[in-house]
Order: structure tokens, then sequence, then C-alpha cells
């Protein structure tokens, strides 16, 4: 009934293969034909045909695996489906009846027809088998579907992803900020064995886990920290506790680091309960306490300083008074011993924040040159008539600006201006 055939791509399908294709479709009258045959997991019919002229080094005939559809039409149409059209646009076999082990070539209005991939698209929107449309398996079949804990690759039950959102919610949290303290999403995934991400995820309501909601936790089920290397630390845990009173009761972070010899840091990650988080003080960390203990380690205060309370008052009525910042850069850096970078953040109110001098200008204030400013910049260097260190102190503006728009790294939409070529006799 159905000849032997070569296909134009390699693939040959002998008349006896054709006789066992064909015996295994059971043909519907006026519907679909089914094929009988191998299926695979998505569902469409699928058998294995000879390429042509290969074989492999054993002798045995090379194969290729060809959808069950495909062959069909090679056979009933004497050719294997168009893969391009003249256009250039690929080209699909279609299932117009949505049944997958369908074979029905002849009748290309109701089952199997060409088509583009975007109209394969459009069909399954329309007929509703999108994954958000009421045909779609997931719909219809929810339970087919692996969600949650219930995946097999899932490391956290819902569970433990409740005791992790209750853990949070009892962690210490800056005095200052509110916030979570450094460490407990790291001390979590350590303990869950996860990553850090998929507890801030889970934190965030990111993910299957975002309906769960959180433990009522009394006491942390995180073991304390204790020293990675023991023997090397400096203070056990009722002094640690006793930081945290004399903390409470006003004393600074440099009279403790004298007091207990510790650097600053540790005192600090001890006060924020960075370590030793099991031994809090009497009483809660107060907020006020904390910007206290800031501004006493500001200013002359601070163990690094240089300038002084009166140098930085006459610093910055000079720069008020309208003396141009890079001469006063200059000469208070040379002066005192700093950086040029040390004076600027001075004058932006970046340092020394809690001193009384007013500030020449707002820190939120910044000097916007104007295009044409910007132009007699360009066009002042280009003629060689200024320096970088001139134009700066013209323009009241750091140096590191001037280079900036010189090398083009801001403003390059004010261009440069055009020089006239010199004449050549």
């Amino acid at each position: 009934m159905h000849e032997s055939k070569i296909g134009v791509v390699g693939l040959q399908i002998s008349a006896r293969q054709a006789t066992s294709f064909w015996e295994k479709v059971e043909k519907i009258e006026g519907g679909c034909w089914l094929w009988r045959g191998a299926i695979r997991s998505d569902g469409y019919g699928q058998l294995n045909v000879p390429l042509v002229g290969e074989v492999w080094s054993s002798g045995k005939q090379k194969c290729k695996a060809v959808v069950a559809h495909r062959a069909a039409w090679f056979l009933i149409h004497g050719k294997w489906p168009d893969e391009f059209m003249l256009d250039g646009s690929i080209v699909r076999l279609l299932h117009g009846c949505d049944v997958r082990n369908c074979v029905n070539v002849v009748d290309q209005v109701k089952h199997v027809h060409q088509g583009t991939p975007a109209e394969n698209s459009a069909e399954m929107v329309a007929r509703g088998r999108a994954p958000s449309g009421a045909e779609h398996y997931a719909q219809r079949e929810p339970w087919r579907l692996s969600r949650g804990n219930s995946v097999g690759t899932a490391k956290l039950t819902e569970e433990q992803v409740a005791i992790i959102k209750g853990e949070v919610l009892i962690a210490p949290r800056s005095a200052v900020t509110g916030l979570v303290r450094e460490g407990v999403a790291a001390r979590l995934a350590e303990h869950f064995g996860v990553s850090r991400t998929t507890v801030h995820d889970i934190v965030a309501g990111r993910g299957w886990w975002a309906h769960v909601e959180a433990a009522k936790i009394e006491r942390s089920i995180l073991p304390d920290r204790i020293c990675k290397r023991p023997g090397h630390a400096k203070i056990d845990k009722e002094k640690a506790l006793e930081v945290r009173r004399l903390s409470a009761q006003g004393m600074t972070g440099i009279q403790l680091t004298e007091k207990f010899g510790l650097s600053r840091t540790a005192i600090y990650a001890i006060i924020n309960g960075l370590t030793w988080p099991d031994a809090f003080g009497p009483a809660p960390f107060d907020p006020e306490q904390s910007l206290r203990e800031v501004k006493s380690n500001s200013g002359e205060a601070h163990y690094k300083a240089k300038l002084t309370a009166e140098a930085v008052t006459e610093l910055r009525a000079r720069a008020i008074a309208g003396e141009p910042w890079p001469t006063l850069v200059a000469e208070y850096t040379n002066k005192f011993g700093v950086l040029p970078l040390a004076i600027y953040d001075v004058l932006n109110g970046k340092t020394w924040r809690f001193e009384k001098a007013p500030l020449p200008r707002s820190p939120d204030e910044r000097i916007r040159l104007t295009d044409q400013q910007v132009a007699e910049i360009k066009a002042s260097y280009a003629a060689k008539s200024q320096t970088g260190e001139q134009l700066a102190i013209m323009f009241k503006v750091p140096k590191s600006t001037i280079y900036t728009i010189l090398a083009g790294r801001s403003r390059a939409d004010v261009p440069f201006p055009k020089q006239e070529p010199n004449d050549v006799e």
C-alpha cells in the first residue's frame, strides 16, 4: 500500500519498516490516527529511521530518532516536511487536534499541518493550552507539579523555613538602624546547610516559601558562637557581659579598649552583638546612647584626629568668606600633615559633623559649572593660557573636577574649541 521512499535528508524508510509503521497506527474513522508504538516522555510518538550509507565501526546501521508524525508525512507525501519557507522562516508540523500521538497527515485542516513556531504558539494560547490556560495540565492536574519541599532537590522543609523566619524576628538588631545584625544570615545558612542567598530570599519572601508564616520562637536554636581557635580568645563570657554593661552606663569605646586591652573593632563587635551574642546586658540598647557614643569618639576625641576644633572653625569661616578652596586645602594640608581629601571632607561636612562651625555650603549643594564655564575651561586649557591648578582656583572647584572635564569623563557634551590650522608657506 505504501511504497518505499528515500528521504532527501539522508533518512531511508524501507517497505518493511513502512508496513510495520502503519501496523502500529490505529485509524479512527473521521478522526485521529493514533500512533501505538513508542511514545516519548512529552507524548509524541517516536521511531528510529536508518541513515543512508552510514554505519558504525561494528558494521551496524546508524539510525536517527524521528517523531512519528514526521515519518507519516514522509510516507504519505513522498518527502520530508519543509524545514524553511521561501522567506527563511522556520516550518514545523502542528497538531490541530491537540493529540500529540496523532499521525493523520491527510486531513491537514483538523489534524497535522505545516506552520511556523509563531502560529504554533498562537494556537496554543487560543485553545487554552498555555501554562496559564484552563486546558494546560498545570491547571487541570496540579498534582503533577512538584512545588515546595515536594521537589526532589529541595533542601528545606516548610517547618525549617518557618524557623528561619522566626529566628530573624528574634535576632539582635542595630540600635541605630533597626536592621538585623551582620552574621545572622551566615549562621542560619551554616546551620541549615544552605547559602546565605537562600536565607535572604526566604526573609524577603522570594520563592515558594513566600506563603510560609514565621514560627514563634522564644529562644534561638542556633548554637552559641565560640572562638574558632580555642585558647586564643582574650575574654570570656563574663567579661563580654561586663563590656556591654559598662557601654550601657556611658563608657566610651576608647575607654573600654584601654580597660580590656582589646581593639576598638573587637569592642564594637561585642557591643553590637556580632560576637558573644549570648552575653546580653541587663538593659536594652539605647539609640540615644549609641549616638552619644559616636559623638564622643568624633572630632578631637578621635584617636587619629590631627585637626583641632579651632582649626576646623577657622577653615570653614575662611571658605564662607570666599577664599578659594584649593588655596585653603594646600595651606591646611601642609600645616597639619593631612591629605587634601581630608580637608575637602571637612569643608563638605563628611567629617567633623558634630562641630557647631557652619559649613561653607550644604553637603547636598554641589557647585554646578555652566556650559559656558566648561567651554571657558576647555578653551583656556587648549590655548595653554592656564594650568589645571590655576583653573581650579579660578572656578573654585577641586583640581580633580578640572582634569575630569579635560579628560572627557564628564561634561563631554561641551566640545573643545576647534583649533585653526597653521598656514604653511
